[in-house]
């Protein structure tokens, strides 16, 4: 007789405990884990995100329902929140089902680099953060080619020989950093390093020798748009061609395997300074909570992970306003000034441009404000609906291609929404960087030029303050100033700040004050006296060094700035002198 199969053959039953010292039960072996294909985890995640919108739709339901009756049935509300509940738990187990740690990627790159440093003669230290972020396991091995080539050309272009960085004034030994982390529904991956940066010249020159571009065009191109010749097929600026790069193959390679997961590469650069290169790789399916918001009779699908806090505009208790600063409007956030971005106006929503300068009327609607990295916004809309859970769904190349979108979403009711990319918000405004935040900038060596506030004296000159003495700016309307015991002061949040005029502190006298607004520069150094000017011009990063020997009483010395000599004004010198000097020519005669 044919013997029985292997899966009908009863386990043996365990023993029973055995009394006064006999052997102990074996304790039965139980498996903590099993083998699942990857497309059955795949078709799960796709129904709980299924589950997930017909949640939303269950929800939407009983509102209205519950409007519509003028009353609230107790055992729907019972049945929609016991619904609710179980599809988050649910939701929750099914994502980390394709969750893996990224650190079997990142765990081989200390000895590469190590590798890559001595075949160069270079000393390189690679710090590793975010190793234990998830990623889904189907994108682990298709990242690890385009990282290993970005570390290449780090180890090999971006960071200096020790000889180089001595004599530039960094330490012999060049930092690499590479980070990972969770943002909106996506991972970011970031590889830093601090190395001599990419010459944004030399790039825009090879591009205009391969007849990528003409050079009249080429010298219109701002710098982040110059930066993407990297990523053309065969493009290099490597002088010498090694066994590790200089091929020009690579950088092409890495944006085309990256784009075809649905992801992006950016590159951020300085001379002297550094260089960055971010990777985001937008999941095919997530599930994020969002702030839905309306603008001009549209939603819009806001991440929470970017949402700081909600401002309400046109309220009596509102204390906000929008003002305008040179063309810009912004709003004053406690202390200090934050830029407005109208979601009407970036869009185009009904052909709406974006408001004018000068001072804005404070207007009905809400005030979201945004955190991205170091970049700080308020995202003016109509209104805020609800938060809630939402499918990220991909979106066509075309709406990609805009900048200010990261996917799509159905709602409740059926509609579908745009997801908006708080990231591509702040870059199509050029919203810029909050200073005193940790960014490439805040890691440059003593050797990096200093930047400058450029302004318009009351006398017409156009002087430079430097950007490290200047803590923030204002504005202040002609009814808020008077003179109190021979000085000129301000009334500024319930107390008065004496003003002293920049060309009295050079020259010994001041123009009367003219117009509705005059500009304050309040200085870093002192909080009880500001820096009256005519208006602010620009913040700029002089090509040429400052030069002490062209200064005179007051003034720091003379840089450059578009091919004109503009003097630099001794802040803190001013203001660490006696009263008397410090307020004479304030009074305006």
């Amino acid at each position: 007789m044919a013997p029985a199969p292997a899966a009908a053959v009863a386990p043996p039953a365990p023993a029973a405990p055995v009394k006064g010292g006999g052997r102990a039960a074996a304790v039965p072996v139980t498996e903590s884990a099993i083998r699942v294909d990857v497309g059955l985890l795949g078709s799960l995640v796709d129904l709980v995100g299924e589950l997930v919108l017909a949640r939303n739709q269950l929800q939407a339901t009983v509102r209205r329902l519950s409007a519509t009756a003028g009353g609230e049935d107790s055992e729907l509300l019972k049945v929609a929140h016991r619904i609710d509940t179980v599809t988050a738990a649910l939701q929750s187990a099914a994502l980390k089902t394709r969750m893996q740690p990224i650190d079997q990627v990142f765990n081989k790159f200390p000895r590469l680099v190590r590798d890559l440093a001595v075949g160069c003669g270079k000393d390189v230290q690679l710090s590793i953060h975010g190793a234990d972020t998830e990623l889904d396991r189907s994108l682990i091995e298709t990242i690890r080619d385009p990282l290993t080539h970005l570390l290449r050309n780090a180890v090999d272009h971006g960071i200096e020989p020790p000889q180089t960085r001595l004599e530039r004034g960094k330490p012999a030994a060049g930092k690499l950093a590479l980070r990972a982390f969770h943002e909106s529904g996506q991972v970011t991956i970031e590889i830093t390093d601090d190395g001599g940066g990419i010459r944004v010249d030399a790039v825009r020159e090879k591009a205009i020798a391969r007849g990528l571009v003409s050079a009249e065009q080429a010298a219109l191109l701002s710098d982040e748009r110059v930066f993407q010749f990297i990523f053309e097929p065969g493009f290099s600026t490597a002088a010498t061609v090694t066994s590790i790069s200089g091929r020009g193959v690579g950088m092409d390679v890495v944006r085309t395997n990256i784009e075809a997961i649905g992801g992006t590469v950016e590159l951020d650069s300085r001379p002297g300074v550094g260089t960055t290169v971010r990777v985001r790789i937008p999941l095919t399916l997530a599930i994020m909570p969002a702030l839905i918001v309306h603008a001009g009779g549209q939603r819009f699908a806001i991440p929470q992970a970017a949402v700081r806090e909600l401002i309400a505009l046109g309220s009596s208790r509102s204390a906000a306003v929008v003002e305008g600063l040179e063309g810009a409007p912004v709003m004053r956030l406690r202390d200090r000034l934050l830029p407005l971005v109208f979601l009407r106006g970036l869009l185009a929503i009904d052909g709406e441009a974006a408001p004018a300068a000068g001072r804005v009327a404070p207007a009905a609607g809400t005030v979201v404000v945004l955190r991205v990295d170091s970049q700080e916004l308020g995202l003016v809309v109509d209104g805020v609906a609800r938060a809630e859970d939402i499918v990220v769904k991909p979106i066509a190349r075309v709406l990609v291609a805009l900048g200010v979108y990261a996917g799509a979403t159905v709602l409740g009711d059926g509609d579908v929404v745009l997801i908006m990319d708080p990231r591509g918000v702040a870059q199509a405004a050029r919203i810029p960087a909050r200073p005193g935040d940790e960014s490439l900038a805040a890691a440059a060596p003593a050797a990096a030029r200093p930047r400058y506030l450029v302004c318009e004296t009351g006398r017409g000159r156009r002087m430079a303050v430097p950007l490290e003495d200047v803590q923030r700016l204002e504005t202040f309307p002609r009814e808020r100033l008077e003179e109190a015991a021979g000085r000129l002061v301000a009334h500024r949040e319930g107390h008065l700040l004496a003003l002293a005029d920049i060309d009295a502190m050079v020259q010994g006298a001041a123009e009367p004050i003219t117009g509705g607004v005059t500009a304050v520069i309040l200085p870093s150094a002192r909080g009880d006296v500001g820096l009256r000017v005519r208006r602010i011009l620009e913040v700029v990063e002089p090509a040429l060094p400052l030069d002490p020997g062209l200064a005179a009483t007051g003034l720091l010395g003379t840089v450059v700035i578009d091919g004109r000599a503009v003097e630099v004004v001794d802040v803190r010198g001013a203001l660490a002198a006696p009263a008397p000097r410090l307020v004479a020519g304030m009074v305006t005669r």
